[in-house]
């Protein structure tokens, strides 16, 4: 079946400026009434030009057999934005830049619908900067027109997060992996502004909007060779210590290939399918 896809361009600064819409419905009468709505952000450590929100492709391929299977309608928004090995500039212009394309999808969805948001590698790191950007863009001392323009953005109603083989705690990421400074300093300027303002992870607490969410999961391939089980297994132990995985979190460790392996993978595919 051929997957109904267009682009939804949110800025006109860069090329890169664009969300990828798929609309995937079934040959056969849906099995609920609900339309399933899914945001996804790519990873490529802020710099890379080979990840795009085509990175997404197969899983929508996916998501198609799975749907024309059981019966239904998903609608996956597949998010880009500007690197820092492009023209952008350093953080935090980026966050506003996600959340005009996430202001974007929640318009051509409409405020009512409810969204599962899915990040993969630093995709993961952004969907826990935008729960909490309005302290991130202060603690960034965010020229005022930026902030401004954010006070503008809204974000989708998001009721469920998938985390795929993420970057949640920065200064544990630099401990266990020196030589990843180069990319950081690339996006924040320094290890030290980065770990202020990546995200509240190791930190006590966390932002209400965790509390919200009907429920959470983390994903990790045990095959990961850029990234160890230590950047789940933090993030999973900071939400539990701030009562959120009080059975709405879950993780799945498994052998899911490599890094880049994880967002072409059939079995995670299904797994992000079963939790929109």
């Amino acid at each position: 079946m051929a997957i109904d896809a267009k682009i939804l361009k949110y800025g006109d600064e860069s090329a890169r400026q664009v969300v990828k819409k798929y609309h995937i419905t079934s040959s056969r009468a849906p099995s609920c009434g609900r339309r399933a709505n899914l945001v996804m952000i790519h990873g490529g450590a802020w710099r890379d030009p080979n990840n795009t929100c085509a990175d997404f492709d197969q899983f929508a391929e996916y998501f198609d057999e799975f749907c024309n299977n059981a019966g239904g309608e998903v609608v996956v928004y597949s998010v880009d934005y500007e690197l820092s090995s492009e023209q952008r500039g350093r953080f935090p212009d980026v966050i506003v830049e996600v959340l005009r394309a996430l202001d974007t999808v929640r318009r051509d969805a409409g405020d009512a619908a409810d969204f599962c948001v899915c990040g993969h590698s630093v995709g993961c790191t952004f969907i826990t900067q935008l729960f909490e950007h309005a302290r991130i863009l202060e603690a960034a001392d965010a020229p005022p027109a930026l902030r401004a323009a954010a006070a503008e953005l809204q974000l989708p109603r998001i009721t469920r997060a998938v985390f795929l083989d993420g970057i949640y705690d920065i200064a544990a990421l630099l401990q266990e992996y020196p030589s990843y400074a180069f990319f950081v300093r690339d996006e924040f300027g320094t290890e030290q502004r980065a770990v202020e303002l990546c995200n509240s992870v190791g930190r006590p607490g966390c932002p209400p909007v965790y509390a919200t969410l009907e429920r959470v999961l983390v994903v990790h391939s045990r095959g990961d060779e850029l990234l160890s089980l230590r950047q789940p297994d933090t993030f999973v132990r900071w939400l539990d210590a701030a009562g959120v995985a009080s059975g709405r979190v879950e993780k799945v460790y498994a052998d899911f290939g490599l890094h880049n392996h994880v967002y072409v993978n059939k079995t995670v595919a299904e797994l992000v399918y079963k939790t929109v």
